[in-house]
């Protein structure tokens, strides 16, 4: 039998977890975060940290299979569209282009989406720099991601900016 302090340190560690999951799932919701590998890896990694030492009680095979199954449902969730139809895809694809890609590799990749050229300035309450960017959106909701393009039309940069 556990003794009780211990059984409290195992519970409360897997209100943590679940804690931590709700959060997740939240946050994935409004901004899509489990789009980002390193949003996923974070969770996971830091369960992990904590859960570890809360779980300390169980064998080493139960709490390597606990975390297995936590880290199973924290990348699931990569999968799935929890707010609007169509989001993970689109920040997908958004955080899919890499710096340096051109606007002819760009097109190919965001084609399933609304393109709208934009030229003006852009204030970043540091600098007012001129930019040269394309908007894209998806259908289903007000999402929307900015592809800003360097002098030489190459992708400077990408911003996803949930509705």
């Amino acid at each position: 039998m556990i003794p009780v302090g211990r059984r409290r340190e195992a519970v409360l560690s897997a209100v943590f977890l679940a804690v931590l999951f709700l959060a997740y799932l939240v946050l994935d919701a409004f901004g899509a975060v489990s789009a980002r590998w390193s949003a996923i890896a974070f969770v996971v990694l830091f369960a992990v940290t904590v859960g570890w030492v809360g779980l300390h009680e169980l064998t080493r095979k139960s709490r390597v299979a606990v975390f297995l199954i936590y880290a199973t449902a924290v990348v699931a969730v990569r999968w799935i569209d929890l707010g609007n139809p169509g989001r993970k895809a689109f920040v997908r694809d958004l955080y899919g282009l890499r710096s340096g890609m051109s606007r002819g590799q760009v097109e190919p990749a965001m084609r399933n989406y609304s393109r709208t050229p934009w030229h003006g300035t852009m204030d970043d309450g540091r600098t007012k720099a001129f930019v040269n960017a394309d908007i894209y959106t998806c259908t289903n909701n007000s999402d929307w991601g900015m592809v800003v393009y360097d002098e030489n039309e190459r992708v400077d940069r990408v911003q996803f900016v949930p509705d």
